[in-house]
């Protein structure tokens, strides 16, 4: 019993600290890593990678500008004078003149729109690289000219970096190729300098030596690296949740794959937490079949008791029959005797029946099954329940001599277990009252304790309550009676209900 009970204590050591690790684990992937942990180790992977690949490109690209900054391709009217731009966009619909005075501002805005009125107005000749290169329809002066392909060529620096991808140009140059291939964002990161400007085919990182530089990296190249660390780099998008923000990179931290990194620690606790609930379950179908070996054991027992005791008990039963026959022919002196000794083996007789009834497992009904029947006199049937402690119990005796039904058996024994109940945990003098009223009757046991105990409950606050007490309590429902227990000094009574 001791090697099964060490080998319990080891599985529920081992399922605890599993649970346990368990737990640990899922409170990490539901918070996730702190900022404060993660972002350190994060520049060091990006620093690895930069060493991984030395052969990258280094690029210098042109600082924040009117044609860098993807804001300026929106309109931006409004940071002028309002009379002036309606006076302009008037005149950019009609071609009239207008009278509203010309701010140093819209010179160059005014100058455009009178040479595409008027193609025979020529521009100065520094007009398209004059700043600003933007007009304020979020439109650069060079794509509004669209002088051909050889031109813009040569002028690329004049186009905003977004307009170089509407231009049908085969290849372009150095950087332009490279910056077409970008996206708002990435422009836009790219004009704050940030550190990570992440395209659709190139990476670019800055070069920390030299400000203004990148070190551009093939895209696959990058995906390849973030893909065996727990680091998922992506686009920025708004509304996205991201663990860091670097650029218009969304970092993401997946926390399964750093600490289940290729399946084997997951694999590993699924392993072991199938080989525990293996062991568990044959460690319980082993005590579930010892528990039953020992349980047949006993029971065989009990029904080798119980046969042994039926043949002696036939025989005692007969004779006491042939007494009862001839109970007028014993004498008076010894007839209230052979009474007690008809009364204590018809007690003999019904253990015995219960008994077989139990150990048959026949229990789909009630264990007890009360056999209900007249008492005619009440009083004799409560002085033979406390006779064999006439002496040490005080009877107090209401009886309207109506006939009481219940069963007589079931009945003495609850009075008896009550009796002796109070004999051995309670303190003299004991008292019992019956009353018969009304074919209703009621029996109080009542000794002079002066302790409390709670009969709801098991363990200390119910000890000194007694066995007998739970067998009174078991026995009761059958012959649907009630007990209350009252305390200072304790009294257990029980109400008899009144049975047709």
């Amino acid at each position: 019993m001791f090697k099964t009970m060490r080998a319990e204590v080891v599985l529920s050591i081992i399922a605890i600290a599993m649970s346990f690790v368990s737990g640990v684990l899922v409170l990490v992937v539901r918070e996730g890593p702190s900022q404060s942990f993660s972002a350190p180790v994060l520049d060091r992977e990006i620093q690895k990678f930069s060493h991984l690949n030395l052969s990258s490109k280094i690029v210098k690209f042109p600082g924040a500008s009117d044609v860098s900054r993807p804001e300026t391709t929106l309109p931006f009217y409004f940071q002028f004078p309002r009379a002036e731009v309606d006076a302009l966009l008037k005149y950019a619909g009609d071609c009239l003149p207008s009278k509203e005075g010309r701010s140093s501002e819209l010179a160059k805005a005014w100058l455009w729109e009178e040479h595409r009125c008027h193609p025979n107005r020529a521009l100065p000749e520094n007009f398209f690289r004059t700043p600003p290169l933007m007009h304020p329809s979020g439109v650069s002066y060079a794509l509004l000219a669209n002088k051909g392909v050889p031109w813009a060529l040569e002028n690329l620096g004049l186009f905003h970096l977004l307009e170089i991808k509407q231009l049908d140009l085969p290849s372009l140059p150095g950087p332009s190729e490279i910056l077409r291939n970008l996206d708002w964002q990435a422009l836009d990161a790219l004009a704050r300098e940030e550190a990570i400007v992440l395209g659709t085919s190139e990476v670019l990182i800055l070069n920390e030596r030299e400000m203004g530089q990148y070190r551009v990296f093939d895209r696959s190249v990058w995906d390849q690296f973030w893909s065996r660390t727990p680091f998922l780099p992506a686009p920025r998008t708004s509304g996205e949740s991201c663990f860091l923000n670097r650029g218009n990179v969304c970092w993401i931290y997946d926390v399964e794959k750093a600490y289940f990194q290729d399946g084997k620690i997951l694999w590993l606790l699924l392993g072991l937490s199938i080989l525990l609930t293996v062991l568990l379950a044959a460690v319980l179908v082993l005590k579930i079949r010892r528990r039953l070996q020992q349980e047949n054991r006993l029971q065989f027992a009990l029904q080798m008791v119980t046969h042994e005791l039926r043949t002696p008990l036939t025989n005692l039963i007969l004779n006491v029959e042939e007494l009862r026959h001839g109970f007028d022919e014993i004498p008076e002196s010894q007839q209230e005797s052979t009474l007690k000794v008809f009364n204590q083996v018809e007690r003999l007789r019904r253990v015995a029946d219960t008994s077989r009834f139990y150990l048959s497992k026949d229990l789909r009904g009630d264990l007890l099954k009360p056999q209900i029947s007249g008492i005619a006199n009440f009083r004799h049937f409560i002085e033979s329940c406390i006779e064999p402690h006439q002496d040490r119990v005080t009877v107090e005796l209401v009886d309207d001599r109506s006939e009481v039904r219940t069963d007589p058996y079931w009945a003495s024994v609850c009075l008896k277990h009550l009796i002796e109940n109070a004999l051995r945990h309670g303190s003299l003098p004991i008292l019992v009252t019956a009353k018969n009223q009304n074919s209703r009757w009621t029996v109080m046991v009542q000794d002079n304790g002066q302790k409390i105990f709670n009969p709801l409950e098991q363990g200390p606050a119910s000890r000194g309550l007694g066995f007998g007490y739970k067998i009174v309590c078991k026995i009761l429902p059958a012959l649907r009676a009630k007990i209350q227990v009252r305390f200072q000094p304790t009294q257990f009574e029980i109400d008899f209900p009144e049975f047709p």
